[in-house]
């Protein structure tokens, strides 16, 4: 069944949406929506990634379409990335065609962990991370508590929507106030305990998946990509730095 030039573009474009949404690499996004033209049997597609726009263009029988998507909200679902990538195996074995690709996108759902698990996995995750690094128990469950709660609270205002940059700084507020509780009135650590529990109480907040995706890309010849992620990378490091320095100033006390 032969179907419209635009038509193909158009299922070929939610595609590179989808997974430049997912937080994919650009060469990644680039690759396997070509690959996917290819086995739609359009040999001649191109991909265009920046910051804030996605272009496919496909030509075939001199005729070319070109279309363009302003992409938004881009985050982190390594599901839906597996499952995309899957999509295009599925076509290139013949297991399926366009028109199951254009369900299977429509179909495609953001997966989400629930947030009591995420907040669990979290406080396990700074608990074991304080203790590894020479913290003592107490150190370590300093950890827990406050990464829990940080995750809570930044659970809380992503889901209300709050300015992203706005959300790292108040999660590096409550996380540096929420260690400083517990370490004054109820397990009074040492100074290198202390030092610990803060340090691991923010690490939730450290935009690792931003930085790695940049430097891939700046290495492989993204620079516009590459340089976008990890600029937004060193602000979000920058807004938990100005919540930690704005959390220490309330308590007033010389902690590093």
């Amino acid at each position: 069944m032969d179907h419209s030039l635009k038509y193909v573009t158009k299922v070929l474009l939610d595609y590179a949406t989808k997974l430049t949404v997912c937080s994919a690499e650009t060469r990644l996004i680039i690759q396997t929506t070509e690959r996917l033209a290819h086995a739609f049997g359009y040999k001649n597609a191109e991909v265009i990634v920046s910051p804030t726009h996605i272009v496919v263009s496909v030509t075939a029988d001199d005729e070319m379409c070109s279309l363009q998507k302003r992409v938004d909200g881009i985050g982190i679902n390594m599901h839906n990335l597996y499952e995309l990538t899957s999509l295009c195996l599925q076509v290139e074995h013949g297991k399926t065609d366009i028109l199951g690709v254009e369900k299977a996108l429509k179909e495609l759902k953001a997966y989400h962990y629930p947030p009591i698990v995420m907040c669990i996995m979290i406080g396990l995750a700074t608990f074991s991370f304080a203790y590894l690094n020479g913290g003592s128990f107490e150190a370590a469950f300093v950890g827990l508590f406050a990464g829990a709660i940080t995750m809570a609270i930044r659970l809380f205002m992503q889901h209300k929507h709050l300015f992203i940059f706005f959300v790292f700084a108040m999660s590096g507020l409550v996380a540096t106030v929420v260690t400083m509780l517990i370490h004054l009135y109820i397990y009074q650590l040492k100074q290198a305990d202390l030092q610990v529990a803060l340090t691991v109480s923010v690490l939730l907040l450290v935009p690792g998946f931003p930085f790695i995706n940049g430097i891939l890309d700046v290495f492989k010849g993204y620079n516009s990509m590459g340089v976008g992620r990890l600029f937004t990378a060193i602000i979000l490091l920058s807004c938990v730095c100005v919540g930690i320095i704005m959390g220490l100033a309330l308590f007033n006390r010389e902690v590093w």
